[in-house]
């Protein structure tokens, strides 16, 4: 046990704790009314899906991994989702929200929702690729890496927002002529976090202040485009560059930490951080909770930020109990 602890990265451990609980402000500032405070808690937080794909690259691309292992990674992912998409439709049928009209929509369902399970999909995509992007990474000159990092940002950053954008209809058929998938904003997030592992990141200061900037994009953005409490969410998009700004400047501040000792996590963020996936399978079914049974007013505007802190509290004090099940801890690993 002492020697896994050690192998443990301090900052990689802080980086899944904070990722976690934006994720549930996310989702906790979207269930509440449109307002300039849901907007800019929403805004705040967008970094914390591209910074998971970063930390997974990080993490993956360290070292040669089997085809198998990689396989058996993925469909590890595949088995967890539809675990967890069949309890929340047995908490929808219990609460009355879904009924049961056959195996067929029983079977859709399991495939399809929840809604924020697609991040299972995806990570295991990225697995299945990661053998390959290992031999690229571990071969590439750094000037090959920055070549495909920003070939990557553009096609998978650049031109899929501008897709969105009315003004696009000859944009739409040259891509569309083309076959690009739009995952590629992901693959730039997973190959970045290695890229920075092997080279770091030079001129900091420059990367905080796009950050900064990120966020003051898409909270002004956001609140420019929306209109009678209709909320226009097209600068919320993970792939979208204001985003991605914020997310690189998260991760380069966390990985650059002052530290001591950056190997051995202190043992209450340890514990946190290995609950940070079964937070995140978790916390939508506790904010359900929250929102139908449990009214959270305080502080009247705080109130998203008041529920995703209880929200977070409630899941990681499940997650913990889960944990410590032998055979049932297997759902939140």
């Amino acid at each position: 046990m002492e020697n896994k602890i050690k192998r443990r990265d301090t900052d990689g451990d802080i980086i899944r704790i904070a990722a976690a609980f934006f994720v549930v402000v996310i989702h906790s500032a979207a269930t509440a009314p449109v307002s300039v405070w849901s907007i800019f808690l929403n805004s705040a937080a967008r970094f914390s899906v591209p910074v998971f794909v970063m930390l997974s690259g990080r993490y993956m691309l360290s070292k040669r991994r089997d085809i198998s292992e990689t396989a058996w990674k993925a469909a590890v992912l595949i088995g967890i989702m539809i675990l967890w998409s069949a309890l929340y439709y047995a908490y929808e049928i219990f609460a009355g929200g879904r009924k049961y009209v056959g195996i067929a929509d029983t079977a859709v369902y399991l495939l399809t929702e929840p809604v924020h399970l697609w991040y299972l999909y995806m990570t295991a995509a990225l697995y299945l690729f990661t053998p390959i992007f290992y031999v690229f990474c571990e071969n590439a000159e750094k000037r090959i890496m920055q070549y495909t990092l920003a070939l990557t940002f553009i096609l998978g950053s650049i031109v899929t927002m501008a897709l969105r954008t009315p003004c696009a209809e000859t944009l739409t058929v040259i891509v569309g002529k083309m076959h690009i998938d739009c995952s590629l904003g992901f693959v730039f997030c997973y190959l970045l976090g290695d890229y920075i592992r092997r080279y770091g990141i030079s001129r900091r200061v420059r990367i905080y202040i796009l950050s900064i900037a990120g966020i003051i994009i898409t909270f002004s953005g956001t609140l420019y485009l929306s209109h009678g409490g209709e909320l226009n969410d097209f600068l919320y998009s993970f792939f979208a560059p204001n985003v991605l700004a914020v997310s690189v400047g998260f991760y380069v501040f966390a990985c650059n930490l002052k530290i001591k000792n950056k190997e051995k996590t202190p043992m209450f963020l340890r514990n946190a951080a290995m609950c940070s996936f079964g937070i995140y399978l978790v916390h939508p079914l506790v904010l359900d909770v929250f929102n139908k049974y449990i009214r959270i007013n305080a502080l009247s505007g705080a109130a998203p930020l008041t529920r995703a802190l209880c929200a977070f509290a409630v899941s990681f004090l499940l997650v913990s109990i889960i944990r410590k099940i032998p055979f049932v801890r297997r759902i939140v690993m």
